[in-house]
């Protein structure tokens, strides 16, 4: 780590502080007393280049269990993801969260299962026609904590994970899915969530969404010429775009390719 001083001023004096640290805690630490330990520093004049050796340190910080953590939703794919350290009873307007269980009958949609509340330390999707962007905040259980929390198919990072297995969420072009990592390394920050299949699975390349089992999303056969296709909107068209969501014969229907 390197250091500057902000004041911009030279240092004279003899004795008193010559720096500080300013720590600034993760809203997904754990509760609790946390060791800092300063090692390796050294102090370099700016007129002689002389090198001054700090010695090692140890510091204990105090992280307390109430917490605010950042919730956001894609404008664009209008999907994202989350995990948080504590429990929420009312979402955000306009903003409705799902669990992932498994597949659909035909292995290729992950079904979600809307969920009113968020539970601590549990992963969740999220939807929104036009994006989310804010904070909540709440009490943060100690005894639940883990770096990586599951529910179902879904995996949460409550401390950043390399990984290069599993699916993430992306747009690429097609909507929304999940698509499989394939040996290629990604961050996964803290508060967010990555896709995992049982080992008996047979993998995929991607996974598409189906919310719910009934009134769901489903995967498209072709229309009768009879059968009208409408936008979501309410706008009538002659043929499906993939990635886009229509409503024919009643039923919302996801346009995979």
């Amino acid at each position: 780590m390197s250091c500057v001083s902000l004041q911009a001023s030279p240092f004279y004096g003899k004795s008193g502080k010559l720096l500080y640290f300013k720590v600034k805690a993760s809203p997904y630490l754990k509760p609790g007393d946390v060791v800092l330990q300063v090692t390796n520093f050294d102090l370099i004049t700016n007129e002689n280049a002389q090198k001054y050796h700090c010695k090692d340190q140890t510091l204990t910080l105090h992280a307390t269990a109430e917490s605010t953590a950042t919730l956001s939703v894609s404008g664009s794919s209008h999907y994202g993801t989350c995990v948080l350290p504590f429990a929420v009873t009312s979402l955000p307007d306009g903003v409705k969260a799902y669990s992932a269980k498994g597949l659909d009958a035909t292995g290729q949609l992950v079904v979600l299962s809307e969920v009113k509340q968020l539970a601590a330390y549990t992963p969740y999707i999220l939807y929104s026609t036009s994006g989310y962007s804010g904070s909540l905040s709440g009490t943060v259980d100690a005894n639940k904590y883990g770096e990586v929390v599951s529910d179902g198919l879904l995996r949460g990072a409550i401390a950043p994970q390399k990984k290069s297995a599993g699916y993430v969420l992306q747009d690429l072009g097609e909507g929304a899915k999940f698509y499989a990592m394939d040996g290629v390394e990604f961050l996964i920050p803290e508060g967010k969530c990555w896709l995992e299949m049982p080992s008996a699975q047979t993998s995929a390349p991607q996974y598409g969404i189906q919310i719910g089992t009934t009134t769901s999303i489903t995967t498209p056969t072709a229309a009768p010429v009879t059968t009208p296709i409408y936008t979501l909107d309410g706008v009538r068209v002659s043929e499906m775009q993939p990635g886009r969501i229509y409503v024919v014969a009643g039923h919302k229907v996801l346009k995979l390719k």
